[in-house]
């Protein structure tokens, strides 16, 4: 006996978002993480110092 499966018309786009999401989510919050950490906490840094060296002049 010969059985085979039936795949509904969206199923295709359910696999596929199932699939992309977690991948574009990740992708989105490794650039968010690498620029918090290499460009905005350095650029803080320079601004807090600058900002305590003319608290300190006045």
């Amino acid at each position: 006996m010969n059985k085979k499966g039936y795949i509904d018309p969206g199923t295709g786009g359910m696999i596929i978002s199932g699939g992309i999401w977690p991948i574009i989510v990740a992708v989105f919050l490794f650039i968010t993480g690498f620029f918090s950490r290499y460009l905005i906490k350095p650029i803080k840094k320079g601004v807090l110092s600058l900002w305590q060296k003319i608290k300190a002049k006045n």
